[in-house]
This record gives C-alpha cells, sequence and structure tokens, in this order.
C-alpha cells in the first residue's frame, strides 16, 4: 500500500499526529450523507479527534510541539494518522486531561452546556428531566447538572444489539 505524501509544513500550518478519533453517529450520517453538513471530496472521515503538535511554521504563535489539538470544525477528517493543516483549523486542549476527554471534549460537552444554559434559566435546586440520558451528550448532562447543584430525571434508550448484530452480519 502506497503511503501518502504530507505536504511541507508552511509558515502558518502545523503538522500533527492523531492520537485517538471516535466514530459517532454523525461520522456514519457524513458517510451515508444524510448530515447536513457534507464535506468536499475526496474526504477524510472523522470529525472528533485529538492530535500531539509535531511541527508549527515560524509564523504560527498559538501553538508549540507537543500540544494537543482538536479540530474547530466538524470535517476536519480525523481517522488518520497524520495531517498537515493550517493552525487556525486547531484549538488547543490542556494535556492534563485524559485522552478520551480530550477526544471526546468539543461536542458533547459543549451540547450539553447548551441545553442546561441556552433554553430555561436554572438555579441550584432545579431538575432536568431529559430523554436519551445514555448518550454522550445526555450523560454529561448529568455532570454537568450535578456541578450546578441541579437534580436529573433520567430516561435511558434501550440499544438494540440484536438489530445492530443482524445488520452487520451479513
Amino acid at each position: 500500500m502506497e503511503r501518502l505524501v504530507l505536504p511541507e509544513v508552511g509558515r502558518r500550518s502545523v503538522q500533527l499526529r492523531v492520537l485517538a478519533a471516535p466514530v459517532n453517529p454523525a461520522d456514519v450520517n457524513m458517510i451515508q450523507g444524510t448530515y447536513p453538513i457534507l464535506p468536499e471530496f475526496p474526504a477524510v472521515g472523522g470529525n472528533e479527534g485529538v492530535g500531539d503538535v509535531l511541527e508549527v511554521g515560524h509564523e504560527v504563535t498559538s501553538l508549540s510541539a507537543g500540544d494537543w489539538v482538536i479540530p474547530v470544525d466538524t470535517g476536519f477528517g480525523t481517522w488518520r494518522t497524520e495531517a498537515v493543516c493550517d493552525a487556525g483549523y486547531l484549538l488547543p486542549v490542556p494535556r492534563d486531561i485524559s485522552l478520551l476527554g480530550a477526544v471526546t471534549i468539543g461536542v458533547n460537552p459543549c451540547t450539553a452546556y447548551r441545553m442546561l444554559h441556552d433554553f430555561q434559566p436554572l438555579s441550584p435546586g432545579s431538575t432536568v428531566i431529559q430523554n436519551g440520558a445514555n448518550s454522550g451528550v445526555g450523560q454529561v448532562v448529568i455532570q454537568i447538572a450535578a456541578a450546578m447543584g441541579l437534580g436529573t430525571i433520567n430516561v435511558i434508550r434501550e440499544r438494540v444489539r440484536k438489530a445492530l448484530s443482524n445488520q452487520f452480519s451479513h
């Protein structure tokens, strides 16, 4: 198999090694063509991920070699081992959080935070009821709500494992 050659690191670009990249429903929807945002082709899959900065261009001041970074937006293409991109496409994340925390910090925690802050004023002692509480967002809602002094009532959805195993066994 031929290895793709990365472009040179330009004055405003960064080379990174992808450390982890999950597969989530939005990734599958993009591949199916049913996600509202579709990348230009050819494309690399993966919306979430965390990378380790290997090299920075001489005009890059926001990042340094050794920083952990996440993509700013969907469609970055995290399902690869390395990338060279404009430094503006990346945000640094603390290296003292877990790899799992870093790889998912850009989507589910942000969604959960917005759900708890944007729709209804909540104060300690309030209770939030949520459906789909066993999802990634639902689990983060529970954690943020606890930190805010909120109670939660959580409805979980039954995972249909048999249907999924039948779908992939053919």
